[in-house]
């Protein structure tokens, strides 16, 4: 009787395919959970998104860069580069020097 018991439960489980069914995705689904994987596919996820985002960001410095490039073909930019940040003048400008003031 003791032995009985345990399989015509199991017995009378297998013969209901639909009970049988949500017991073995509840299986299935503690077997994700105790395991890890849906933890790893959610951060393989968040993973994914930063990297898109990432690839955004530097398609769109990439693109700045070949605009940069393009500019420095023409020899305007360039000499106006040169006044800018390193303070070279042309021949024939005029150059105001200031004093500074020293405080004691």
């Amino acid at each position: 009787m003791f032995i009985k018991k345990p399989f015509s439960w199991t017995r009378s489980l297998i013969n209901r395919p639909l009970v049988m069914l949500y017991v073995c995705l509840a299986f299935a689904f503690l077997n994700f959970v105790i395991n890890g994987n849906i933890y790893r596919l959610w951060n393989l996820n968040n993973e994914y998104q930063k990297m898109l985002q990432r690839m955004e960001k530097n398609q769109q410095v990439i693109a700045r860069l070949n605009q940069d490039i393009a500019k420095m073909k023409d020899p305007l930019y360039i000499e106006r580069q040169a006044i800018e940040k390193l303070d070279l003048v042309e021949e024939n400008d005029l150059i105001f020097v200031f004093p500074t003031e020293q405080t004691n």
